[in-house]
């Protein structure tokens, strides 16, 4: 996870193995107050002040899904929670939270899923936005691949650039 200039997020997982490829799943739970909509390929998540988080992909081919309330079990995750140490196991899926009670409550939950071939990267932008702002505000960020590995170019508040160069073995600041 790299954060740019206290602006926004980069988040990249490397996966390896074995495998050809692999049945893949990154999931994201939101508090109850957040509105989470799919719009072309991103995802907003609107809090009731206003501010916005939209969450980009970069580099994947996973699909997104929202989820709020699913009572049906994924053999993918178990939901458990501890309230005052004595361990319950809810059964449920996806789109719940709990706070320090044994209630649950629905909550949107984001599901990134599909097949990966490995090795592979699945890379997100994490990218607040203040109330009042539009997509026009949204960071520019590129990137190219070379040799294997992706140059990413993140733009900073500033106007200067961070560039980053990622790949399933490797992760570096390029000066």
């Amino acid at each position: 996870m790299l954060f740019v200039d206290g602006a926004y997020w980069i988040l990249q997982d490397v996966l390896t193995g074995d495998r050809d490829s692999v049945a893949v799943e990154q999931n994201f739970q939101f508090e109850q107050d957040i509105a989470v909509t799919l719009r072309e390929g991103r995802v907003l998540a609107d809090a009731p002040n206003g501010a916005r988080l939209v969450v980009t992909p970069l580099d994947t081919a996973l699909e997104p899904t929202v989820t709020v309330a699913d009572e049906a079990p994924h053999v993918t995750y178990s939901t458990q929670y501890c309230a005052n140490e004595k361990p319950r196991q809810f059964e449920h899926g996806r789109g719940w939270v709990a706070r320090c009670t044994n209630h649950i409550m629905p909550a949107p939950a984001l599901t990134w899923h599909g097949t990966a071939r490995l090795p592979a990267c699945v890379t997100l932008a994490l990218l607040p936005l203040a109330p009042g702002a539009t997509d026009e505000d949204l960071p520019g960020i590129r990137s190219e691949v070379t040799d294997g590995a992706v140059e990413w170019e993140l733009p900073r508040p500033n106007g200067a650039a961070v560039h980053l160069r990622t790949s399933p073995a490797e992760c570096a600041l390029v000066t």
